[in-house]
C-alpha cells in the first residue's frame, strides 16, 4: 500500500500545486482586471471632472458677463437719471432766478437765434408779467439794423423761454425745445463734468 499511498500523495501534491497555480493565475488575472477597472474608472472620472470643470468655467464666465452687463445697465440708467435731474434742476433754477438774471438768459437766446427781418416774440403769461419795460428796446439796439423784434402782448402757450415768429418761419427757443434739440450735447458736457 505504500506504493498506492505514494501515488495518491503524489496526485494530491500535483493537485495542490495545480490548484495553487490556478488560484495564483486567477488572483493575478483578478488583480489585472481590478487594476484595469480602476484605471478605466479613473479615466472616466477624469473625463467627467474635466468636462464638468469646463462647463463650470463657461457658466461662471456667463454669470460674470451677465453680472457685468447688468451692472453697466444699472450705472447707465443711474447716470441717465442723474443727467435728467440735473437738466431739469438747471431749467427750474433758471426759471426761478431773479428777473434780471432770467431775462439775461432770454436776451442771449434772442441775440443768437434772431433772423434777418421782423420777428414777433411770443412768451408765456408769467414771463410777460415780469418782462422789464425797456427789454424790447434794449434787444433791438443790440440786434443791429437788419434784425428787429417786437413782443406780443398775448400770452403764448409755453412754459418758459420764447418763440420768435417770422412771416414764413417760427424759431422755437422754449427751454424744453432747446433741451430736446441740444440733448446729446448737453448730456455729453454734463457727463464730462459729473462723471469724469
Amino acid at each position: 500500500m505504500d506504493g498506492l499511498t505514494n501515488i495518491i500523495a503524489k496526485i494530491h501534491e500535483q493537485n495542490e500545486e495545480r490548484c495553487a497555480s490556478v488560484i495564483a493565475a486567477a488572483k493575478e488575472k483578478a488583480e489585472e482586471i481590478i487594476a484595469n477597472a480602476h484605471s478605466e474608472a479613473k479615466s472616466v472620472a477624469d473625463a467627467v471632472r474635466n468636462e464638468t470643470e469646463a462647463k463650470v468655467r463657461v457658466l461662471n464666465a456667463k454669470a460674470v458677463s451677465g453680472a457685468e452687463l447688468d451692472y453697466k445697465r444699472k450705472v447707465l440708467s443711474y447716470k441717465s437719471k442723474v443727467l435728467d435731474d440735473v437738466m431739469k434742476s438747471a431749467v427750474e433754477s433758471i426759471k426761478a432766478s431773479e428777473d434780471d438774471v432770467y431775462f439775461g438768459y432770454i436776451e442771449k437766446l434772442i441775440l443768437s437765434n434772431a433772423l434777418t427781418g421782423d420777428g414777433v416774440i411770443l412768451m408765456s403769461k408769467k414771463d410777460l408779467e415780469r418782462l422789464p419795460s425797456d427789454f424790447c428796446k434794449k434787444i433791438n439796439g443790440l440786434l443791429g439794423e437788419t434784425k428787429k423784434v417786437s413782443i406780443s402782448d398775448n400770452p403764448f402757450d409755453i412754459d418758459s423761454g420764447f418763440v420768435i415768429e417770422y412771416p414764413e418761419i417760427r424759431v422755437d427757443c422754449s427751454f424744453e425745445s432747446i433741451i430736446r434739440d441740444k440733448n446729446d450735447e448737453i448730456r455729453d458736457e454734463l457727463t464730462r463734468v459729473l462723471f469724469a
